[in-house]
């Protein structure tokens, strides 16, 4: 079965959650967050310049100036600039074999840059439903499920190693660099790069339909019924005992899609697209 950890600092943020008002930085936030924090640091590993990517072009045909396409490494990325008004909230989507009993959750080790309390949603399924209702409430597009990993690419053959990460500091227009002749690989704010595979992120991804960059509480109600706290230095006695308490529980993989949401990925991604049509940033990796 999966169930959802979520994952904060204080005790009081573990309680709104369990109150049901689910704080949602925006997107933005994490293209700044702990920048140059040492690895192991609290939220550390939370910053991610590739949050909000959008395309992967051919960089042999990428339609910009002839020095700086030289200096570029394989397949640069378009991140779009209207990501940074969409609000999320992310959680561990954890995992426990019945037959085997491994139990899927944080590394000990990383236990501190996720946070010091976990609220773990016990059902999904009913999670997800109290979501959707809000956000229709609300009239915004909502998007959730898995995030979808992605390894870094040289022409569509896999790369690893080290590697420096850059971004263009202007704002460019998209269409002049992209067309149906470079474009590799679509992507939306439910794709990362394969350095964040570890987190198994399962995300609420939300769109008010404006250019705020500010955070947002969304209100689902009480999840007190499907969820409870505990300390991270907790979480693996606590989650043992519950699993093996006898409680009875619908696997909700069995049935569920792996994205829901208001609108489908497609339409999220085309509404927040039009907020700040066609503008973005180059981003590229050199190794």
């Amino acid at each position: 079965m999966k169930f959802l950890l979520k994952f904060v600092e204080k005790y009081k943020y573990a309680n709104d959650v369990i109150k049901g008002s689910l704080y949602m930085n925006s997107l933005s936030y994490f293209w700044q967050i702990n920048h140059g924090e040492p690895l192991g640091a609290s939220n550390s590993d939370r910053y991610d310049i590739f949050e909000g990517t959008y395309l992967s072009l051919n960089k042999d045909d990428i339609g910009l100036d002839e020095e700086f396409a030289n200096v570029i490494g394989p397949n640069p990325v378009v991140r779009l600039s209207a990501y940074k008004s969409v609000n999320l909230f992310s959680t561990y989507h954890a995992e426990y074999n019945v037959r085997s009993k491994e139990l899927l959750v944080p590394r000990m080790d990383t236990m501190n840059e996720f946070g010091k309390f976990v609220v773990v949603i016990t059902n999904e399924v009913e999670f997800r439903r109290r979501v959707y209702k809000a956000a229709k409430k609300a009239s915004f597009d909502c998007v959730y499920g898995d995030v979808d990993y992605h390894p870094a690419q040289n022409r569509g053959r896999l790369v690893s190693g080290n590697m420096l990460h850059l971004i263009r500091e202007d704002e460019i227009d998209i269409n002049l660099i992209a067309s149906d002749k470079n474009i590799m690989d679509h992507y939306d704010c439910l794709d990362k790069w394969n350095k964040h595979a570890y987190q198994r992120e399962w995300r609420i991804c939300l769109n008010r339909n404006n250019n705020e960059i500010t955070p947002y509480r969304l209100e689902v109600g009480s999840i007190s019924d499907i969820a409870f706290i505990v300390s991270s230095d907790m979480l693996y006695s606590t989650l043992f005992n519950w699993l093996s308490g006898g409680i009875k529980f619908e696997n909700p993989l069995s049935f569920l899609p792996k994205y829901d949401g208001t609108v489908t990925r497609e339409v999220f991604k085309m509404n927040v697209q039009k907020l700040r049509p066609n503008k973005g940033y180059l981003l590229t990796t050199i190794m």
